[in-house]
């Protein structure tokens, strides 16, 4: 049996890879010694070939492909673990007559020839059809102390387990929702009450390097003025602390210097559970857009949200431009009436009743 501090030492390796799946094979290292094995496998087992992997660093990379291809159909011992319960750990012995299982073709043509034969493990954690284990491999059989040192363990490998697949999911999406936040086409910063930068876009980080109204300076969001500055820090500090007024956010206008219009700033209330570890907790979010760029609608968008035929989109792209029907009628060939028509079928579909709305609308798009 291995001392109280080796056994430390091991549950701090396991959770390590519960927090860093990359860390697995670190882990494994010490398991194997613990168990006198050559190795260790996490692997997942699934009816779904395509979903069978393993992570096996002691083990020939070769013979995990060949598991794969070929081994993970005839062994024996992977339908009976299909059935077993989360946590309960078992040998080979346990679950085949060990007669039984050294007549196999996966005993004698897979395991002999690495020295291995017996088993131990247990499922970790178990995801619709896939069922993830972690199985130390030797050739010599396990005795009972070896079986109650991996009853010890089994409830730490559970946890790391669900903890890689949480993080998985949580990072998934975060990938997600970060990739969503640099399609739009406005400029987003998320910050925290001191004005610290904790996230910008692609298209803020185009605007600020443009020299625009914002600009970061030493991770902190500032604007071109030193008034609009301290406007734009009070408006973020008023979201922290939830001020009266605050939870609708603001709405600042930004100078960008001589002869340029100035840019929109809106200022809204990161509305979230307050985060206890974080020392940088998002106060607010910023949005802005470049209002020297067009922002037209494509035909793409406006006939695939509002169900509009070819015809009805080409004229919705003419007449989003105000002009009136004649002259989107004459610029697209058609006769007034034909335009008419075309503008009563977009109202419905678009639920306005007025040119203005529709532009105002399309303008969104």
């Amino acid at each position: 049996m291995i001392s109280e501090r080796r056994f430390t030492a091991l549950i701090a390796a396991i959770y390590d890879a519960g927090t860093d799946f990359r860390c697995w094979p670190k882990a494994m290292r010490p398991m194997a010694q613990a168990f006198n094995a050559p190795a260790v496998v996490m692997s997942c087992n699934s009816p779904h070939l395509d979903e069978v992997f393993a992570i096996a660093p002691q083990v020939d990379p070769a013979q995990n492909e060949r598991y794969a291809a070929y081994y993970h159909r005839i062994n024996p011992i992977a339908k009976h673990v299909l059935s077993s319960p989360v946590g309960a750990v078992r040998t080979d012995t346990m679950m085949i007559p060990r007669s039984e299982f050294a007549r196999t073709e996966f005993f004698n043509d897979f395991l002999l020839p690495q020295n291995l034969g017996s088993m131990l493990g247990a499922v970790a954690h178990i995801e619709r059809t896939r069922q993830f284990n972690v199985v130390i491999q030797r050739g010599r059989q396990f005795d009972r102390e070896e079986v109650a040192l991996y009853q010890r363990l089994a409830p730490h490998l559970r946890r790391a387990v669900q903890l890689n697949v949480k993080l998985e999911l949580l990072d998934l999406r975060c990938a997600a929702s970060t990739e969503m936040l640099h399609q739009l086409d406005k400029g987003t910063v998320l910050v925290d009450a001191s004005a610290r930068v904790l996230f910008a876009n692609r298209e803020a980080e185009r605007l600020m390097r443009a020299g625009g109204a914002l600009r970061i300076v030493n991770g902190t969001m500032r604007a071109r003025s030193a008034s609009d500055t301290a406007r734009l820090h009070a408006s973020i500090a008023g979201c922290a602390r939830r001020e009266s007024g605050s939870e609708d956010g603001s709405l600042l206008m930004m100078s960008r210097g001589p002869n340029r219009s100035p840019i929109t700033v809106s200022v809204l209330p990161f509305r979230r559970q307050e985060p206890f570890l974080l020392s940088q907790r998002p106060a607010a979010i910023i949005f802005t857009s470049d209002p020297d760029q067009a922002s037209e609608p494509t035909a793409a968008r406006i006939k695939l949200r509002y169900g509009l035929t070819r015809a009805e989109t080409a004229f919705a792209l003419e007449i989003s431009k105000g002009d009136g029907v004649q002259r989107c009628a004459d610029r697209l060939g058609i006769s007034r009436s034909t335009a008419r028509t075309h503008l009563l079928h977009i109202f419905r579909k678009t639920d306005t009743s007025r040119q203005a709305e529709l532009v105002r609308l399309f303008s969104r798009a």
